[in-house]
């Protein structure tokens, strides 16, 4: 079993750790985190030093890099910046990854090379008010203009990450009425968000401010036929197992973020001081960073080898699957020991510990909920479907 990092992964990773350092001082990124914007300079200088194109095939201006790759970069950028790292992980790993496996030609040299060039977005939208994680509730429709050309879209997507800011929305939606099973009769098309019928309406929320949720409303939006993405009627079949490398992915988000948390409480363990002596004296606070520690290094374990499998080209799902309930998990219990070391600072916005904690917090529940998680490893591992 070899455990080391490659000559190239370790430059990549120092590469990206003194992007953070010199472009994204802490007190910018507080600032992102109560404005709400989104960070396009910062987003170009990445596409200019090659960072998105990193998964993209070589003829669409990528370097070809591997899902190891990805997760050493999403890593250090969420230790720092989530406006960047989630950005990161939907538009440029999720997006050619599926556009690469499901795209026409045309659709891949329509939208990979503006990828690497940072030149667009894109979001996913999936979930729907009415479903939730029963993502096969879902109700929004589109059907057939009268000529067979286009697709006319109506319904709505809720809670769906950047869509103020994207380019396209990834949509799935049905496109047969009455299916014989609900994972029937669905498709995923490309919609150009700036396309007449489209209302974006942004969601306040507690964490991860500048990478907005948003509410979208479809009223008779009219798409060409091509951007139809893969087969109609088939595509939850087609994405579904297209997914994986996304709970690897948000698995490093989660690991960046318990990073940070850890550094920060360790650093201000050592400043602080209280009853004659630096409070990294007490065995209780060790105790606290003890646990940190340990629960990181396992999490990382866990979602270095779902990476690995990907990049190996194995199964996944289920080691995708455990990181990511592992990793959420280990985030939530490390930023809340965090906060209690800091004491009464770590609750107030002078220190960035009480935004390490708003942030982590929804990856229990998006993308995907633990008890979801939790339901699939236990089918997979023989149970009775328990949902």
């Amino acid at each position: 079993m070899d455990f080391e990092f490659s000559e190239e992964q370790k430059i990549l990773r120092q590469t990206v750790k003194r992007f953070v350092e010199e472009q994204c001082p802490r007190q910018y990124v507080r600032e992102l985190d109560r404005t709400g914007e989104f960070p396009q300079t910062l987003w170009q200088k990445m596409a200019d030093l090659g960072f998105l194109g990193l998964p993209l095939s070589a003829k669409y201006g990528g370097s070809e890099g591997t899902m190891l790759d990805m997760v050493i970069v999403i890593e250090e950028l969420a230790k720092r910046i989530l406006a960047l790292a989630i950005p990161f992980t939907n538009t440029i790993g999720l997006t050619n990854k599926i556009v690469s496996a499901l795209g026409t030609e045309e659709q891949k040299a329509e939208i990979l090379p503006k990828l690497a060039k940072g030149e667009l977005k894109t979001c996913f939208a999936w979930t729907e008010a009415s479903g939730g994680t029963d993502v096969l509730a879902m109700r929004t429709f589109a059907e057939k203009s009268h000529d067979g050309k286009a697709y006319v879209i109506n319904g709505s997507k809720l809670f769906i990450t950047m869509a103020h800011v994207s380019d396209y929305i990834f949509t799935v939606l049905r496109t047969m009425k009455d299916p014989p099973k609900k994972s029937q009769g669905i498709s995923c098309l490309i919609v150009p968000s700036k396309q007449g019928g489209i209302s974006i309406n942004p969601i306040e929320k507690v964490g991860q401010k500048s990478t907005g949720f948003c509410e979208i409303h479809f009223d008779n939006v009219e798409v060409p036929h091509q951007y139809l993405l893969g087969e109609e009627n088939k595509g939850w079949y087609q994405l579904i197992p297209l997914l994986n490398g996304e709970r690897t992915c948000f698995s490093a988000i989660c690991l960046g973020i318990a990073e940070a948390a850890f550094e920060d409480a360790v650093r201000y363990m050592g400043e602080r001081s209280a009853f004659g002596k630096t409070i990294n004296s007490f065995q209780i606070l060790q105790h606290y960073v003890a646990d940190m520690k340990t629960m990181i290094d396992a999490g990382r374990l866990l979602m270095y080898k779902a990476a690995w499998l990907e990049t190996t080209g194995k199964q996944v799902a289920f080691e995708a699957t455990e990181a990511y309930l592992a990793c959420s998990n280990i985030v939530h219990r490390v930023t809340d020991l965090g906060m209690q070391i800091l004491g009464g600072y770590g609750y107030t916005t002078e220190f960035d510990m009480e935004r390490y904690w708003r942030d982590g917090r929804v990856f229990r529940i998006s993308p995907m909920t633990t008890e979801m998680a939790k339901n699939f490893l236990a089918q997979s591992l023989g149970m009775p479907r328990s949902y």
